[in-house]
């Protein structure tokens, strides 16, 4: 379906006689039809230089595949080809798995996990070209947290509680997980001597109560008990100790906070687990490949450069979700 331009005169009204634009659509034949659209699957059989070389292997063995290579240069000693590519940077070997990867491969992900690696693993290139990559370090006023943050280490919440009163030997927290995978399930437990906190304490729940509620992301109700006419025993809603048990809620919660923020060795220790376990990720860049088209592709579409990184993902095994609208 073609549209085409034309113009033509008004027939009626205060316009009549002007021309005026319009489109009519035509239907033609595509080149599927007269022409060739597609050829047989040839893979090169050299490479003008190691770059060309490395994007040949991508393409067409959708990896680095160092025998390929070799072959691609006239070269028959696939080791010495891995020794230029490392050398020049042009790829790094993942001391993890011993693989070679693309630098837009291995300068990203967990960026601060490989760099602990190649640094304990004496991968003195690769730690250098890490380091150029590293998130920027986040302070404790940058980083969001509460209760029930699940990266916080039972220790900080017991040093909490501690703080607001109750006896350090007598007080456990733990946190759990029942399961792996996405039928996780996690939770937190607080225990405490009935130590009474008037600051804290609500006439019905104690803090440490309120602390374990909150931990795990749970809004305190708060019920009476009542008998009916068969002297069978009922809950009801006590909507006035409910809404102070849950605005004490709140009030813990900002208390931790303003508690972390002013002790130093509480901020760092946050401030340190969170830029290594939460603040470590860089996102790949898909550099886009330098060819009109993909082996046994048609040869009348031009992808554009999005869509071409799109393919690179799909083939290198990355997620990916196309669509169109």
């Amino acid at each position: 379906e073609v549209r085409v331009a034309k113009t033509g005169k008004i027939a009626k009204g205060p316009r009549a006689g002007q021309e005026h634009p319009y489109w009519v659509k035509r239907y033609e034949k595509m080149d599927i039809f007269t022409k060739r659209t597609l050829y047989p699957f040839v893979e090169p059989e050299s490479a003008a230089s190691m770059e060309d070389a490395l994007n040949i292997s991508l393409t067409y063995r959708n990896h680095l595949n160092l025998d390929l290579i070799a072959k691609l240069l006239g070269k028959t000693d696939a080791y010495s080809v891995r020794r230029e590519i490392l050398d020049r940077k042009l790829a790094f070997e993942n001391p993890a798995t011993g693989l070679m990867e693309m630098p837009g491969e291995y300068l990203s992900g967990n960026v601060r996990e490989k760099l602990r690696i190649a640094e304990e693993k004496g991968y003195a290139a690769n730690a250098e070209a890490l380091r150029q990559v590293q998130p920027k370090d986040l302070t404790i006023d940058e980083i969001y947290f509460r209760l029930g943050s699940q990266w916080i280490p039972a220790d900080t919440i017991k040093n909490f509680l501690v703080d607001l009163g109750y006896y350090p030997y007598s007080t456990k927290v733990e946190f759990s997980k029942t399961a792996i995978g996405e039928d996780s399930r996690s939770s937190w437990s607080v225990n405490a001597d009935w130590v009474d906190l008037p600051e804290w304490d609500t006439p019905r729940v104690k803090a440490f109560e309120l602390v374990n509620d909150t931990l795990n992301l749970k809004m305190t109700t708060v019920y009476d008990t009542y008998r009916d006419d068969n002297n069978i025993e009922r809950k009801v809603i006590s909507e006035e100790q409910t809404a102070a048990a849950q605005d004490k809620q709140r009030q813990l919660n900002d208390a931790f906070i303003n508690w972390i923020l002013r002790t130093p060795d509480a901020a760092k220790n946050l401030t340190d687990i969170y830029n290594r376990e939460k603040n470590n990720y860089v996102d790949r860049d898909w550099t886009v490949p330098e060819m009109k088209h993909y082996p046994g592709a048609s040869a009348t579409i031009l992808l554009d450069d999005h869509q071409k990184r799109g393919v690179a993902r799909g083939l290198q095994g990355a997620a990916s979700t196309r669509t169109r609208s």
